[in-house]
């Protein structure tokens, strides 16, 4: 029998834990069982939309890119500020004179594209980006990562204390990262900077000062890919962007507003959700020595134990749908126009499809991670990420015999998102001998 999304709202009590009062933030976990334990698919009336928690119902809506579209924002106040920041972005652009060239038919200069665009535009603009993330691509990073890596760890000499994100994760990842967005290691500060303003976008509303801030990031961001765009354009270059710029199939290639915005992305993606999972991670070790001790004699494991962290809590917590049509989900009639929350946190723990679901196993032969999406959106540097976090946490493993946390786990903040879970600062205590 279908009921409608009302007969399935969340009790008051337990509303809260999409909210993003600080000790919800710090360990969601209770929140994604108690959410997944009123239904597969509840109403969150605060936020107008209807959350998805069941793993079944979460692949449903991750596959069927007809009835449930990608072009969403997080919610209205991050809608707000992504409309906001380009509309600026693109005033700017037009009095320095140096975007006209980029505006579509409809005025527009930022087009979507993947993981936000639909098909038609999806299809093509993913023949396009898809071969350059060959996997074996991937996998051929990894001696270079692991350089990298060693370097940033060499470079803190006998230090006993860091910050686990700003002196080694996001260093390492932005560090790659730039290398296939054609540029230097010189630059990393900058990129590191719009990653960071860039991300700003999706919490809460911004003031104007931050808006106009955030907006002249965009430009600055713009005017940067745009030159290494148009050195591609005139010497080649077989770096990702390269590959991306060169990138044709029946005479359909990216146009130079597509290929800023895949800019964007990669270095958001590449740098920001990859640092994340490296951080949470290394929390999860700190709790679990004799974890971190099986890793380190058996580190062929450790991928077991990137995907264990994906499952159980990883970078993205809800990504947004909206649904084109009136749908059955779960047993319940969504109306067309409906914001959807897919709640990847939750569907991870899912007992149906992953047997004891709270336990790290690293020897788990593991359901088909969410994490990156599913389908048509699946990410397309999804195996770029999975050796980026490997070999990060390989690398710590084998130069330091313990890693602690020199703080109370409660201490530790994360960024008031509801989407993305992050934490604002991690100190992490090395131990040699």
């Amino acid at each position: 029998m279908t009921g409608s999304v009302a007969d399935r709202a969340l009790p008051e009590e337990v509303g809260r834990f999409l909210s993003l009062d600080p000790g919800v933030m710090s360990c969601p976990v209770d929140a994604f069982d108690e959410l997944r334990d009123i239904a597969p698919v509840v109403e969150y009336p605060s936020h107008r939309m209807v959350v998805v928690t069941g793993r079944a119902e979460v692949s449903q809506v991750l596959r069927d890119t007809a009835t449930f579209s990608s072009n969403q924002h997080a919610n209205e106040e991050s809608s707000h500020n992504m409309t906001e920041v380009l509309r600026r972005a693109s005033a700017i652009a037009r009095q320095r004179g140096g975007h006209t060239d980029l505006l579509d038919a409809s005025g527009q200069t930022y087009p979507p594209v993947p993981p936000h665009s639909d098909p038609p535009l999806h299809t093509r603009q993913r023949r396009l980006i898809q071969p350059a993330f060959a996997p074996r691509r991937a996998r051929a990073a990894e001696d270079m990562i692991v350089e990298m890596a060693d370097r940033i760890l060499d470079g803190l000499g006998d230090r006993d204390q860091i910050e686990i994100r700003s002196e080694y994760s996001d260093p390492l990842m932005v560090g790659y990262i730039l290398t296939e967005l054609h540029s230097v290691p010189e630059h990393a500060e900058m990129l590191l900077g719009w990653v960071g303003a860039f991300i700003r976008m999706q919490g809460s509303k911004l003031t104007d000062d931050e808006l106009d801030e955030i907006a002249q990031a965009r430009v600055d961001f713009d005017e940067y890919f745009l030159e290494r765009i148009a050195d591609i354009q005139a010497n080649g270059s077989d770096d990702l962007l390269g590959k991306l710029v060169a990138a044709e199939i029946e005479g359909e290639r990216l146009t130079v507003a597509e290929l800023l915005m895949v800019a964007q992305t990669l270095l958001v993606g590449g740098t920001e959700t990859s640092s994340t999972t490296t951080s949470k991670a290394v929390l999860h070790l700190t709790q679990h020595p004799e974890l971190a001790d099986e890793l380190r004699a058996e580190p062929s494991k450790l991928a077991g134990f990137v995907e264990e962290t994906l499952r159980l809590n990883g970078p993205i917590h809800l990504l947004f749908r909206r649904a084109t049509r009136d749908v059955d989900l779960g047993g319940v009639m969504i109306p067309a126009g409906t914001r959807v929350g897919v709640h990847l946190g939750a569907a991870g723990r899912d007992a149906e499809s992953c047997p004891v679901p709270h336990e790290v196993d690293v020897n788990r032969t593991q359901p088909p991670q969410l994490m990156f999406g599913s389908g048509a959106h699946y990410c397309a540097g999804a195996e770029l990420a999975r050796v980026q976090v490997r070999v990060a946490l390989d690398r710590l493993l084998r130069r330091y015999r313990l890693l602690e946390l020199p703080v109370p786990f409660e201490d530790i903040r994360f960024h008031p998102q509801i989407n993305l879970h992050r934490p604002v600062e991690l100190p992490i205590r090395l131990v040699r001998d």
